[in-house]
């Protein structure tokens, strides 16, 4: 793709201090018009913070912004969009309460008439014609409330692409919540409109994105530009290395287990999303679990967890066969859960070390002979302590709020709260989803150290090179059902799309 010579945004030297820290050290960052920018880093890199003084969302300390060779001052939301400028981020904002046509409408500011008639008709129109570029077949009366994560992020890209006067689009992990098929749209969409001359920033974890779909790529790291060059001069290992400061090793080659005893069993297990699923889960072992989008992972896990009714079938226990249990049952008896949605697993608003141990109260209260629901304050500090060290959970203080931790840590400390309250048995749904790729190094070393400990894992993934990295073996599903369960002399990237897509 030929890129115009035209530059239409620049930032020089921009600084950001907060009370402590300096997120930005005068960073230089230039896009092109019919540019896709990759932009990599680290969890608190800096990435983030440039991206919403961009957009209004957040001031600069020190330094310039240029828009189309003209230097501009960005004070809000409002003076950004007025500049052609679209952020779109990983959560979609969107008004639940109004419908699907409403909610473009209200960007293209048709419902801010005064005492003007406003055109229904049009606006469906519009609505039907812009669903219709990512063929999805959705009413556009209806509210936004009821779609699903993944058909809200569709519909905030194509709104704020589409959106009049909208020349620079920044993409903040857009494509997290969606299905390979529903990634691949969005790339065409990309494509299309950088032929017509709108420019991107693309924000992403995940390196192989970058090479599908960018023109140039810059790295942050620690508030600092540490590498900015066109993709055809990169490779997967120079992005990796600017991204950790370091050559990164690769992962150890992992031989066939052998099998130990079984801890986890399911027999003919079935919902309304599962179909007779029965498998067993070692000790000693990570057993993967893939599918695309809607074949049944997530609820497997949650189904486990007491999260979903099993309506038939049974599922044991370290032989013991366990029905109707709660997840606080579950926790004490060893089960762990650390779910895809942080939003899910986390209590925001509340301090880190209480995220970490709020289970612990559950699960050790007799072993450690308090009387009371919860744990003595040394107690208490010595096991945040001892849990942080082991995971490498880095935070300013275990009184700060979760909100502020990086991507990584919180998912870290997710998992420490499994650990801190003696689980056994870890179900891990997406454990690496939208975190760097120094931080899934950690995690997948806390992983194999958990199940040499003993520990068993039943961990699932959509990322074909991770699953087929860390599994001892992979479960595949498709719509609810085990297709098939590979050992690891039988895996390959071919076979597991084979098996997911319903072959048997």
């Amino acid at each position: 793709m030929k890129i115009h010579d035209e530059t239409v945004l620049e930032a020089r030297n921009i600084v950001k201090r907060y009370p402590g820290t300096v997120a930005l050290k005068g960073v230089n960052f230039g896009l092109q018009r019919g540019e896709v920018h990759g932009l990599l880093g680290k969890n608190g890199a800096g990435k983030s913070t440039l991206i919403q003084i961009l957009a209004g969302l957040t001031r600069k300390t020190e330094g310039e912004t240029y828009f189309f060779g003209k230097k501009e001052e960005v004070h809000s939301v409002e003076d950004s969009e007025a500049l052609g400028f679209r952020f779109i981020s990983q959560e979609p904002s969107l008004m639940e309460d109004l419908s699907i046509a409403e909610n473009i409408a209200l960007r293209e500011k048709q419902l801010h008439r005064g005492l003007k008639a406003i055109h229904w008709k049009d606006i469906y129109q519009n609505a039907e014609k812009k669903l219709a570029i990512l063929g999805l077949d959705i009413d556009p009366k209806m509210e936004v409330r009821y779609l699903k994560v993944a058909e809200k992020q569709m519909l905030l890209v194509i709104r704020e692409i589409f959106s009049t006067g909208s020349s620079i689009i920044a993409l903040d992990e857009v494509t997290t919540a969606l299905s390979l098929d529903e990634t691949e749209k969005i790339y065409t969409i990309i494509r299309q409109q950088r032929a017509q001359g709108q420019s991107f920033i693309y924000v992403s974890h995940e390196i192989d994105e970058i090479f599908q779909i960018c023109d140039r790529a810059t790295v942050f790291r620690d508030g600092e530009v540490v590498l900015n060059e066109k993709i055809e001069n990169l490779s997967p290992g120079d992005l990796k290395k600017a991204i950790v400061g370091h050559e990164m090793q690769a992962p150890h080659h992992k031989e066939e287990k052998e099998q130990k005893d079984v801890v986890l069993e399911l027999v003919d297990l079935s919902n309304q999303k599962l179909n007779h699923i029965s498998f067993r889960l070692h000790r000693g072992e990570i057993l993967g679990v893939y599918g695309l989008r809607g074949s049944g992972r997530t609820e497997l896990l949650k189904t486990v967890y007491g999260l979903l009714p099993v309506e038939q079938g049974k599922i044991f226990l370290r032989g013991e066969g366990v029905k109707n249990l709660s997840p606080s049952d579950l926790i004490q008896k060893g089960i762990g859960f650390v779910p895809e949605d942080r939003g899910e697993g986390l209590f925001f608003g509340r301090p880190t070390n209480e995220n970490l141990l709020m289970t612990v109260s559950t699960s050790t209260k007799k072993t450690r002979g308090r009387s009371g629901i919860f744990l003595h304050t040394q107690v208490e500090k010595r096991l945040f302590q001892e849990v942080a060290e082991r995971f490498e959970i880095q935070t300013h203080s275990p009184a700060s709020e979760i909100e502020y931790l990086s991507g990584g840590n919180k998912q870290k400390v997710m998992l420490g709260r499994s650990l801190a309250s003696g689980s056994k048995i870890y179900l891990i749904d997406e454990g690496t989803k939208g975190i760097d790729i120094g931080a899934k190094n950690e995690i997948y070393r806390i992983m194999e150290d958990l199940t040499q400990q003993g520990c068993a894992i039943l961990f699932t993934s959509s990322d074909l090179e991770e699953i087929i990295t860390i599994s001892d073996r992979i479960l595949v599903m498709y719509e609810g059902s085990l297709v098939r369960i590979l050992k690891r002399s039988e895996f390959s990237k071919e076979r597991l799309l084979h098996y997911a897509d319903g072959a048997v």
